[in-house]
């Protein structure tokens, strides 16, 4: 049935043959979408549901992961604490050249005292927000993150136009009010005593007519505040409606956008620092390909790059169908279906197979095809997160998300919402007893409790920074400007404030320590995204005010119109 594609006709509407996709493409995208499905989906799912307590135990298991990341930097805090606190005193009690390096006397230099001060507290303020969105996100994740639900599903309005209408169109008779409320509150067309239908404008007008015997109900002060009333209400609707798709997309979109971004500088990180000994290289141990630490990040970027293809073949699961029917005939989508069956599923087949059979220790490098081996689990991951991320861009059509499969009611169903994040779990604790089990097998206890007890600290703390993105984007969107415009204007802040802080941090002797500058330029950067976003509400609030008061203005003067019509009848 795939190579024939019978049911398609011969010739298209002038002659031409349709296009059609190749045989072996079709059947081989098939095949790759249906593979992922049963091992993101089906399988998770049988697993989940012949062992008892599944859903208990992956929860319980998730909020113990986080709450031991959170107590080890609870416990990092304190440490921290006492030793800026041990220098300030030090600062404050020594003078001159005795003082504890960095700190600078407080009565001798007030002003780089205060300076470093400012660094410390950025240090500490950084961490203690750090530690409360780690408490948030490992109670979202618990309870099957309720917040991502909710906004992807398109809120329904409590009350419609219609509804604020008849609350501006003033008092009404009990009877006439009842039978007006109650026409007016049916969607679509109703059943007439006689068996016929009759449209909701026909209903409300006999309702209005009712309740106004003396007159047309349009020449009322109140219908010319509903109808202005009515007239606004659409048009927010509508600007809620855009909002929230853009918001939908967004959440699609930030989590790979992240992901790839922090691939690319572990990647570029690790080509730079390999065989150097620079200061940052010693400093950012992260970036050193052979220790534990870079093999345990690139783990867990590997474990993340599994949770969110399971959960993007969760949100478009006939995705092989949209690359198919879509835009059969464009050249970026016939590059993303040679790429993916052609090269990307082969060589992430091979190096899953070796890192099963071969693995490498710490200071442990071997080649394959001529490439170091991080050298290639970096681009592999790297490479799928980036064909997510084009194919997510080439499916955002209407059309390419009917063929894709992406539908809302998914994410209603209380069912199914709950079956994709207990999947999502179960990728987690799937890949890390995976990895225990390997290294215990290979290197011995020790080694792979070590991996394990690094890898429970790394998981948290990217899983808080991907959330912590997706929402200052999600906020950043709901500024009242273009995206465009929002963004490039946050991105220039963040630059401008990067500079300050290495300023700062320089200005105190401490420009040489990445972390600080780090810390710094995130507590300014927060700090100015929260005046930015408190100024965009009162700008949105005085927009507001202004249309309502224009409303009012439109009433009131309906309402002279409407007071002179009996004078001059008269």
């Amino acid at each position: 049935a795939f190579l024939t594609r019978r049911g398609c006709p011969a010739r298209g509407r002038h002659g031409r043959r349709p296009p059609r996709a190749s045989g072996v493409m079709e059947l081989l995208l098939h095949v790759s979408g249906n593979s992922l499905k049963v091992l993101c989906h089906t399988f998770p799912g049988f697993i989940c549901r012949i062992v008892p307590h599944s859903s208990e135990a992956l929860s319980l298991g998730a909020l113990y992961v986080f709450l031991q990341a959170l107590g080890l930097l609870w416990a990092f805090l304190v440490s921290l604490l006492a030793v800026i606190c041990t220098r300030i005193i030090m600062a404050a009690v020594e003078s001159g050249q005795d003082g504890s390096a960095g700190a600078a006397p407080l009565l001798e230099r007030p002003m780089r005292a205060v300076a470093v001060c400012y660094v410390y507290y950025c240090v500490v303020r950084v961490i203690a927000l750090f530690g409360q969105c780690m408490w948030t996100v490992s109670w979202e994740v618990y309870h099957d993150v309720p917040t991502m639900r909710r906004m992807l599903v398109r809120n329904k309005q409590k009350r419609s136009s219609d509804a604020l209408v008849r609350e501006e169109a003033g008092p009404q008779t009990p009877s006439n009010g009842r039978r007006v409320s109650m026409q007016a509150s049916r969607s679509g067309s109703d059943l007439s005593a006689t068996g016929g239908r009759k449209s909701m404008r026909s209903q409300e007008s006999n309702g209005a007519a009712a309740a106004h015997p003396s007159g047309s109900p349009s020449g009322s002060p109140r219908a010319g505040a509903g109808a202005s009333m009515m007239a606004a209400t659409s048009v927010s609707d509508e600007v809620r409606r855009k909002r929230q798709d853009q918001r939908r997309t967004i959440l699609l979109v930030c989590p790979l956008v992240v992901l790839t971004g922090l691939n690319v500088v572990l990647l570029v990180g690790q080509v730079y620092c390999e065989g150097r000994f620079t200061e940052i290289c010693q400093e950012s141990m992260i970036f050193d390909p052979l220790g534990r630490l870079n093999r345990n990040a690139r783990f867990v970027l590997f474990l993340s790059m599994m949770q969110w293809l399971q959960v993007w073949t969760g949100f478009f699961p006939t995705w092989h169908i949209a690359l198919l029917k879509g835009r059969a005939n464009n050249l970026p989508t016939r590059a993303l279906q040679s790429f993916v069956v052609f090269l990307l599923v082969p060589a992430s087949l091979i190096r899953l197979l070796l890192w099963f059979v071969k693995p490498a220790g710490i200071g442990v490098v071997y080649h394959l095809v001529g490439l170091r081996h991080f050298l290639i689990d970096s681009v592999l991951v790297i490479s799928w997160n980036i064909w997510m991320l084009s194919a997510s861009m080439t499916m955002v059509t209407p059309e390419g998300l009917s063929h894709a499969g992406f539908s809302t009611r998914r994410f209603r169903d209380q069912e199914r919402w709950k079956a994709m994040v207990l999947a999502f779990k179960y990728t987690l604790f799937f890949w890390q007893g995976t990895h225990f089990i390997r290294g215990c097998i290979s290197l011995g206890w020790g080694h792979a409790q070590n991996d394990l007890i690094a890898i429970t600290i790394l998981y948290p703390m990217l899983l808080c920074f991907v959330w912590t993105s997706t929402f200052v984007s999600v906020a950043l969107s709901r500024l009242g400007a273009s995206l465009l415009t929002t963004v490039s204007c946050f991105l220039a802040s963040m630059i401008a404030f990067f500079g300050l802080s290495w300023v700062l941090c320089d200005f105190v002797a401490l420009g040489d320590r990445p972390l600080l500058i780090t810390c710094v330029w995130l507590h300014l950067g927060r700090s100015g995204f929260r005046v930015g976003r408190h100024c965009a509400r009162w700008r949105s609030d005085a927009a507001m005010q202004a249309a309502h008061a224009e409303a009012a203005a439109s009433a009131g003067t309906n309402g002279d119109a409407a007071a002179a019509l009996p004078k001059m009848s008269r």
